[in-house]
């Protein structure tokens, strides 16, 4: 029976993600271990074939509002108005945590006597890549600098304690507990089941986060830059305006906006000008996003 089995839990949907995937799988084989990779998304046959086992599983479950979802809100104000913004977008727990599921289930009858789960885009070094004996859990320091325990991109399970996690890991018991996140339900149901040692340095991961909360959560225009775009269930704010005036049509009808302002949601059309060109902007409002705009004074 052989140590150690490197779990490799994935969805790279771009190039630079399957670049660090790449090499993080050249990684582990130097060291001498065996890989499995998951994945909801085909890869290569140059990905599939480095590796001792792939799996791929199309079904990735993503919750959305009212099953389950993560809500963000921040409040925006100018001298005369205060309106407070909420989103309520896509919980991807719950896909992390079914790949851990069904490769903790694959690999109960594998030749090895331990599993190391890391997600592809983990900053992997020597230290990590060790040949692990034990259960192994880890903190992850998140890019703004916040840590979290337990880590999901990095930790260890003894063969024994596969099924264990496997049959804590229950999606109807994630829907339930409404405002718990991956990481706080892995430890809710799982980490006091397992007998571990705690990694010793916080876990980082190289992906890049390009300014997500400004450019998605609080902003629907991210076509451009000459204005942000917050929708509510009846009104809409244009807020931080990047020129002196901007020439919008709504529904057929032109209108001038140079500064913070509520407006009705369109109901057939939504663009701005630029020149003479009118530029559509109305799928902006087709996205499936739930949010909330609330008028506080």
């Amino acid at each position: 029976m052989k140590n150690n089995l490197f779990c490799i839990t994935s969805h790279c949907n771009d190039n630079d993600k399957l670049l660090l995937l790449k090499n993080n799988i050249k990684k582990i084989k130097k060291k001498g271990f065996d890989i499995l990779l998951f994945s909801h998304i085909p890869l290569d046959s140059d990905i599939t074939t480095s590796v001792n086992y792939f799996i791929y599983d199309k079904s990735n479950p993503i919750l959305k509002y009212p099953e389950k979802y993560m809500t963000f809100w921040k409040t925006i104000t100018n001298d005369i108005d205060s309106y407070l913004l909420k989103s309520h977008l896509h919980d991807y727990g719950w896909s992390h945590l079914n790949q851990i599921k069904k490769i903790c289930k694959f690999c109960k009858n594998l030749p090895y006597k331990n599993f190391s789960f890391v997600n592809y885009d983990v900053q992997l070094n020597n230290q990590i890549i060790t040949d692990h004996q034990s259960n192994v859990l880890s903190n992850v320091e998140w890019p703004d600098g916040k840590v979290k325990f337990p880590s999901l991109v990095f930790f260890s399970l003894v063969k024994e304690d596969l099924e264990t996690v496997s049959n804590s890991l229950v999606l109807s018991e994630y829907i339930s507990n409404e405002w718990v996140d991956a990481e706080d339900f892995f430890d809710k149901k799982c980490v006091s089941k397992l007998k571990y040692i705690t990694y010793p340095n916080n876990i980082k991961e190289d992906s890049e986060y390009k300014d997500f909360e400004d450019k998605y959560i609080w902003n629907l225009n991210t076509n451009n830059d000459l204005f942000s775009l917050f929708p509510g269930e009846s009104l809409m704010l244009l807020y931080e305006f990047k020129k002196d005036k901007i020439w919008f049509n709504i529904d057929g009808e032109d209108i001038v906006v140079s500064d913070f302002t509520s407006l009705k949601l369109p109901e057939k059309s939504f663009g701005y000008y630029k020149g003479n060109n009118l530029i559509d902007l109305t799928y902006l409002f087709n996205t499936g996003r739930i949010t909330r705009l609330i008028k506080e004074k």
